[in-house]
């Protein structure tokens, strides 16, 4: 429980704060002590008057209308009767408990709270001293309270409102709930949560739970004042509903207020900067296309939020980071990590995987069509050896093997399917079979005069050759059998097919 004492000067603007709020259907009015009327039974002219009646009797005071608000976390939601109690037994507490009052019961926020009107001026004209009533009253009659009721304490309080789980937070939608307590449920989540470093970041992490915040365009009123308008999402993320100014909501989120918090986020964030671009990373390394980026760092708890202009081009992106609560633009994150850097390293492995296969593929080509096939197996895997070639056998069956070939110290994901001649011709002379002579672990069979050789990997070991390099090598052409092993010419193939399942 948290309560905050506000003096005010203006008792008919107080009222009408909360008067509007109850018009909005945001709050309720469920008590008004020293009426005579319950609170169903008085206009706003005979709640306004029965306040200035006894502010009139001390012309002189300056302040003389008081709004306190009580806060409870979130969870925390208590009947109207036990506010009421709670609220006649805080008023008694701090000095107010002869005083009128009005209760207003507030559903803006994300947090159950209520508002109390009442003056500071009493019956006899006399005026309550209001310089220290949080710390010397306000604050003891919460503790004193918390312990009565079974509250959860101030202190807990506070840092439940610092800290609310952004397990709590639900990507809103428009005419699911209440829009303006749906909108302040969101913005308190993300403020009290989220690290961001500008405007673009706050707004990209409200779009991603469903709120839309509008400065409006160049030139209009609310863009030239520097207003913020806050919308929900429908279905299809079209802004529904009319606008809400920033300033009322309980946060108060305007660009002015939203600008203090910047500084204090970008320090604390930094921290958190080398977890999301090993991600990024990562991430671009596995993938080929934006689609398969936006789902792999989704994977790994980021989401991306993508800025387009008019013809559909994307000019900017926001990486919100839910797992360490941080939010940045790829130009703030670090060089190369903006829009369109990013677009051309995903361009980039995709021509530079192509490039490879395409170099692989004529690479085989050119060896297989200089390979002279009369000479035994012998001479033509020397030839192979000299050249480069690398082999690796994939397993698909019983003894059935698929061959892939490229050139040695490239990367084996881009290697080539042997042709059905050339599979053929290696499967003949046992390259991958298991039957292997004694002494020789990891080489296929050989000829009954150890001369023949077979080509396992990085090339053959032949028996004919010195005995060092003949070791040397033995260890090069441990056979490979990867069953698991998806060469990038099918995995391109399945990422071709799953894009063309998402278009259509």
């Amino acid at each position: 429980m948290v309560a905050k004492i506000i003096p005010g000067k203006d008792m008919s603007r107080l009222l009408n704060y909360n008067e509007k709020k109850v018009k909005e259907g945001v709050a309720t009015c469920i008590d008004a002590v020293g009426f005579g009327l319950g609170p169903e039974k008085l206009n706003f002219r005979q709640k306004l008057f029965r306040f200035t009646d006894i502010m009139e009797r001390n012309p002189i005071a300056d302040t003389n209308s008081i709004h306190i608000s009580i806060n409870f976390p979130p969870g925390e939601d208590l009947p109207d009767d036990k506010l009421k109690e709670i609220t006649a037994s805080y008023m008694k507490r701090i000095g107010y408990g002869e005083q009128p009052y009005l209760v207003y019961k507030h559903t803006d926020a994300g947090h159950p709270h209520i508002h109390v009107v009442t003056t500071c001026i009493r019956e006899s004209g006399n005026r309550i001293a209001t310089h220290y009533n949080g710390k010397e009253l306000s604050r003891p009659a919460c503790l004193a309270l918390e312990q009565e009721y079974g509250l959860t304490s101030t202190a807990q309080t506070e840092n439940k409102q610092k800290e609310m789980p952004v397990v709590h937070l639900r990507k809103a939608r428009y005419g699911k709930k209440p829009t303006k307590a749906t909108i302040a449920e969101i913005i308190t989540g993300v403020l009290n949560n989220y690290r961001f470093g500008t405007l673009e970041e706050y707004r990209a992490i409200l779009l991603n739970f469903g709120v839309f915040a509008d400065r409006g365009q160049p030139g209009s009123r609310t863009y030239e004042k520097n207003g913020l308008m806050y919308q929900l999402l429908d279905e299809h993320d079209i802004p529904k509903g009319v606008p809400i100014k920033a300033s009322l909501f309980y946060q108060k989120p305007t660009i002015k207020n939203l600008a203090l918090r910047y500084e204090k986020n970008i320090r604390k964030r930094n921290d958190y900067k080398g977890r999301l671009i090993r991600t990024i990373d990562k991430v671009v390394a596995e993938v080929g296309d934006i689609n398969g980026f936006i789902d792999g760092l989704k994977d790994e708890g980021v989401d991306v939020v993508l800025r387009r202009n008019e013809q559909g081009f994307i000019y900017g992106m926001t990486f919100l980071d839910h797992k360490t609560c941080c939010v940045f633009n790829g130009s703030s994150l670090a060089k190369g990590y903006g829009a369109g850097a990013i677009i051309s390293k995903l361009d980039n492995a995709n021509i530079t995987d192509q490039h490879k296969i395409t170099a692989n593929q004529t690479f085989v080509k050119s060896l297989m069509d200089n390979t002279s096939f009369q000479k035994n197996f012998y001479q033509v895997a020397q030839y192979w050896v000299r050249s480069g070639l690398q082999i690796i056998a994939q397993p698909v069956g019983n003894q059935e093997f698929i061959y892939w070939l490229g050139r040695k110290d490239t990367d084996t994901n881009t290697y080539v399917q042997a042709t059905k001649p050339v599979t053929a011709y290696l499967y003949a002379n046992g390259v991958g079979l298991p039957d292997r002579p004694a002494g020789r672990p990891g080489l296929p069979a050989g000829t009954p005069d150890n001369s023949r050789d077979s080509l396992i990997r990085l090339g053959a070991s032949l028996e004919s050759l010195q005995f060092l390099l003949s070791k040397l090598v033995t260890e090069w052409l441990e056979p490979i059998d990867v069953d698991n092993y998806i060469p990038a010419a099918l995995l391109n193939e399945a990422k071709k097919k799953k894009n063309k399942k998402r278009s259509t």
